[in-house]
């Protein structure tokens, strides 16, 4: 499984479920917002672009809601000062990344942490970008990179549990039949293991 982001919050697996001649069938999983996820099946040429424009047509087999603050989410920076200040460490264990835009803000938060008597050993500015604040290690170059690891480790798993059930069988059934496509081949016996999210 090698999930691709296709922009503006929509994912799909690079591997076909199914086969025929005319077209592939694919998974997807898309984000109408950081609190839903929504998954299902596209069909594409045979050897065409995935593209959403090119899809030949989709349809949604489920979704689920996410927590608030599930997926991507980073503890704003002066929220992060102010932990570190009172020395409430647990507060990282939750939220433990905060963006850090700047060698001033880097000194801030080492300075904050002083002041709250955490030790930060090894701390080093690296750069702008997400923060651990646990450790204090360059996690992210920048906060979108961040948000799109986490909404593709998100999506990887919306796209996995889809295979759980057999609602998408009459759904992908469905899809080939809508694009006039008769005759189609599941590709190996659909799916993965449960647990396994390859990168």
């Amino acid at each position: 499984m090698a999930i691709k982001h296709l922009g503006e919050g929509v994912f799909i697996d690079d591997a076909p479920v199914a086969t025929s001649r005319e077209a592939d069938a694919y998974a997807y999983a898309e984000f109408p917002s950081l609190e839903r996820v929504e998954y299902g099946l596209f069909l594409a040429e045979v050897g065409g672009r995935h593209a959403r424009a090119d899809w030949i047509g989709s349809v949604e087999v489920g979704g689920y809601g996410l927590e608030p603050g599930a997926v991507g989410s980073d503890i704003d920076l002066d929220n992060a000062k102010e932990a570190l200040r009172d020395g409430a460490k647990y507060v990282f264990e939750e939220y433990p990344m905060a963006e850090v835009p700047s060698r001033e803000d880097f000194d801030e938060l080492l300075e904050a942490a002083a002041q709250g008597g955490l030790d930060r050993p090894g701390a080093e500015w690296r750069g702008p970008g997400v923060y651990d604040m646990r450790d204090f290690i360059l996690a992210w170059s920048s906060a979108e990179e961040y948000e799109e690891q986490a909404l593709g480790d998100e999506a990887s798993q919306a796209i996995d549990s889809m295979f759980q059930g057999d609602e998408w069988r009459d759904a992908l059934r469905g899809l080939f039949e809508d694009a006039g496509i008769a005759k189609w081949d599941v590709v190996g016996e659909r799916r993965r293991p449960p647990g396994l999210f390859p990168r």
